[in-house]
């Protein structure tokens, strides 16, 4: 009997916190500077905080536009993402982890990893997608590489039709399962050719790109006709 193929859909949740930025932090007496700290609002226990569903692929997008080194403007993204940790997915349920403390430098390394991830996919895939061998001993199993990186829950939903559902509710685990799918997908991504741009873009048909959206297009060109403009009138004053 053949088998049929059992399609996967994403269900990004939101778990609303509080994050604010504090500056000059030590911890153990040792300064470490600035951090996150994110908390979930008084008041709320598990039955009352309510969950948001977050389209990963748009919030994947504002991340890689963030100006980098602005805590502030980062704070203000993950107040609109939730939960944001390295830990695995379960721990996101554990109340007594909260808050949550999160290193800005931390986070630019983690956007410049996935960066990389979309750009040099087969590199990517050979270190963290690597055809897995199967485990003969529990030993095998607890030192696979790369097991929080690359292990989602799944559960079945049986109505019509049969979908695997992946239910990942921290932020950070969700822009990697977007780039996992992406590079699962076979789809290919270059840099935006604005050079004050960090935001790399999917190659989606034959025609080639060189910006990831009209803006940046449009903003390169008045760049290019204000600095020829520019040049025209230092000639004119070179030649009185």
């Amino acid at each position: 009997m053949a088998h049929k193929s059992t399609p996967i859909s994403f269900r990004f949740l939101k778990l609303p916190l509080i994050w604010t930025v504090s500056t000059n932090q030590t911890v153990h007496g040792i300064p470490v500077g600035t951090v996150l700290s994110g908390q979930i609002a008084k008041g709320n226990s598990p039955e009352e905080a309510r969950l948001l569903q977050l389209d990963g692929w748009i919030y994947r997008d504002e991340f890689f536009a963030l100006p980098e080194n602005d805590p502030a403007r980062l704070a203000k993204f993950l107040n609109r993402v939730g939960v944001w940790s390295s830990d695995p997915e379960s721990a996101t349920l554990d109340w007594s982890r909260y808050p949550l403390y999160v290193s800005p430098d931390d986070v630019w390394r983690f956007r410049q990893d996935l960066r990389d991830a979309l750009l040099y996919q087969e590199k990517f895939s050979g270190d963290v997608t690597t055809q897995r061998q199967r485990p003969k001993t529990l030993f095998d199993l607890m030192t696979e590489p790369y097991r929080v990186a690359n292990d989602f829950p799944l559960h079945f939903e049986l109505s019509d039709v049969v979908t695997g559902v992946v239910t990942v509710l921290n932020a950070r685990r969700m822009l990697i399962a977007t780039v996992l799918a992406d590079v699962a997908n076979g789809i290919r991504f270059k840099t935006c050719k604005r050079p004050d741009c960090p935001r790399p873009f999917p190659l989606k048909s034959k025609h080639k790109r060189r910006f990831c959206s009209q803006y940046c297009g449009h903003l390169v060109s008045q760049r290019k006709k204000r600095s020829a403009e520019l040049q025209k009138k230092k000639a004119k004053k070179s030649l009185r």
